[in-house]
């Protein structure tokens, strides 16, 4: 019972991480498709979000 309760958990766990990977590729897929240079308006997006964090 315990092992299956334990299976139940990891699997909730696997579950979470591909919601959250899903929603990070549709956010930069939304950035990525905007009509005015979509690549160096997703870098510079990026590049805004790490800057504060980096330094």
């Amino acid at each position: 019972m315990i092992g299956l309760l334990g299976g139940y958990q990891h699997l909730g766990v696997i579950m979470w991480a591909f919601f959250g990977m899903y929603i990070l590729g549709a956010v930069l897929t939304v950035t990525l498709r905007s009509p005015e240079d979509p690549v160096h308006q997703g870098a510079a997006a990026r590049q805004e979000r790490e800057a504060p964090v980096g330094g």
